[in-house]
């Protein structure tokens, strides 16, 4: 499984698809941070200049969502439909290829969540993260990046074999966990705004909120990932 995992890896990163998806990240950093540095304020006491990274680090991840999914789904949508067939008797089941090919994918997005957690330092902040801050948004980016993962692969060409539709998908599942956090529901939904709220309250509020924020994510990670091999079973 793991050498199904690099191989599906390499002919990612070998093809033009990875070109779209880094364009996705560089647009997305480029609109957070070329509006000036949100820890600039020379009023800002040494508490609220990590509560104003940490606070931008919030909104990076939740816009990292759409970026991991729209690059699993990359990813995913690279392999030919007769190579599939041929990764999964290698793995030794449909199960097992479709396993290879959501670790490969949240492989390549957690590496882009570490890219959109380095950059602000070069392009966007104007003093360094304390260590408590940049810690709580390595969690926060790793676990955006496996809710946009899973995300991605219900949207892939082996579930909804029209491109048109499954690009459509993807953007409706995307919007649809921003709404379900407005509704009864949202205690339960992944916490896209609630993060970038808790966040902007500084390294000691959220390091209490991070465990119920992060199982928030984790069930939904779990949950899209159960429905994705459940719906692969019967698609080679």
């Amino acid at each position: 499984m793991i050498a199904l995992t690099r191989f599906h890896l390499s002919g990612f990163v070998r093809s033009t698809r990875v070109v779209l998806a880094l364009l996705a990240l560089v647009l997305v950093l480029g609109l957070l941070y070329s509006g000036g540095t949100p820890d600039g304020n020379p009023r800002l006491t040494p508490d609220g200049v990590q509560a104003a990274i940490l606070g931008a680090y919030g909104t990076a991840a939740a816009f990292l969502v759409p970026v991991c999914a729209w690059s699993a789904k990359l990813l995913l949508d690279n392999e030919p439909d007769g190579q599939r067939e041929l990764s999964a008797m290698a793995a030794g089941g449909v199960v097992r290829s479709a396993v290879a090919g959501l670790l490969a994918a949240y492989a390549f997005n957690a590496a882009l969540a570490l890219v959109a957690l380095v950059a602000p330092l070069g392009i966007g902040f104007t003093h360094t993260p304390g260590g408590a801050a940049f810690w709580l948004a390595l969690v926060f980016h790793l676990l955006a990046a496996l809710t946009g993962t899973v995300a991605g692969a219900l949207a892939g060409r082996v579930i909804f074999p029209a491109p048109a539709a499954g690009t459509l998908v993807l953007i409706v599942i995307v919007l649809g966990l921003v709404v379900l956090e407005l509704t009864p529901l949202g205690a339960v939904a992944p916490p896209l705004l609630s993060l970038t709220r808790e966040a902007a309250e500084g390294p000691a509020a959220l390091a209490g909120e991070l465990p119920a924020l992060g199982m928030r994510f984790l069930g939904w990670g779990l949950l899209g990932a159960g429905l994705y091999l459940g719906l692969r079973r019967n698609r080679v």
